[in-house]
């Protein structure tokens, strides 16, 4: 596979990867602005219901998430096959550093800070999301929501 194509393959591994998250943080608010308007206040079985529905939702986006993680580690290591990639990018895994932090430092700093961005992205998703999930079982289920709420 060419360098265009890997780097094109990395463009929409990103692109998906945004949808996934835009996805979420739809979810996630729409079960909020649920559980503030009438779902904290409704009998257990609806609760149970409505976050059995959003665990499941969650499982499909983990799912099609650890999809999309495995086929971006695969454009990382067609990657590492190419000798001197025209463009400049030896490694797709690099936390980019931004050109004004870059300017300010020399070359060897910049070098030094190269390290697994992916993964690093991909394990701070993950907590964030499991962050969430909790949170939001203990909102439907434990919290005590003040009267007159919603």
């Amino acid at each position: 596979m060419s360098e265009a194509e890997l780097l094109h393959l990395s463009f929409v591994t990103n692109d998906a990867m945004m949808a996934v998250f835009s996805m979420f943080f739809a979810i996630v608010s729409a079960y909020l602005a649920g559980l503030y308007f009438f779902l904290h206040r409704s009998p257990a079985p609806i609760r149970i219901l409505a976050f059995s529905l959003l665990t499941a939702a969650f499982v499909f986006l983990g799912q099609a998430m650890a999809g999309i993680e495995s086929r971006a580690k695969g454009i990382i290591a067609a990657w590492k096959t190419i000798e001197n990639p025209v463009t400049g990018i030896q490694n797709l895994e690099q936390l980019a550093i931004p050109l004004p932090l870059q300017v300010a430092m020399n070359d060897a700093q910049v070098a030094s800070l190269s390290y697994d961005g992916f993964t690093t992205g991909s394990i701070m998703g993950w907590i964030v999301a499991i962050a969430v999930y909790l949170a939001l079982a203990y909102l439907t289920f434990l919290y005590r929501w003040p009267q007159g709420q919603g």
